[in-house]
């Protein structure tokens, strides 16, 4: 499920990503449009999804500062309110919450922003084209 967008603009988005990358060229020849996944890894691209997530994930920690609410001071999970429509699910505190809650504890637990963001990147990068 694609958080904070609807899927129109997440597949116009996508739509965009794709022809920015046929525009991309290989010893002087434009590549085919059906290589886009290769041609996302080799430049190291998120596809939409992850891309999402990303900014979700990175965008949280400067959002609630000084101390969010924490559902479990162990585990360093946040508390999301409950909603009870999809469009209210899409809204920033609750999809925010939900991808940081999601993310594995050695990525919440980072020591810097700069660290956090690394390991958030690679942890996207994995789960969308799986060993880099």
């Amino acid at each position: 499920m694609i958080n904070h967008t609807t899927a129109v603009g997440a597949a116009t988005a996508t739509k965009e990503r794709t022809y920015a990358n046929t525009m991309v060229t290989c010893n002087g020849h434009v590549l085919p449009q059906d290589t886009h996944i290769g041609i996302l890894k080799h430049l190291h691209w998120l596809p939409t999804e992850q891309r999402i997530k990303f900014k979700l994930a990175t965008l949280l920690p400067h959002s609630h500062c000084p101390t969010p609410s924490l559902r479990s001071a162990n585990a360093n999970l946040l508390s999301v309110s409950r909603v009870h429509t999809t469009f209210a699910s899409r809204g920033f505190s609750v999809a925010a919450l939900a991808v940081w809650n999601s993310l594995p504890s050695d990525l919440r637990d980072s020591s810097s922003t700069h660290t956090f963001r690394r390991l958030l990147k690679t942890h996207c990068f994995l789960q969308a084209f799986g060993s880099p």
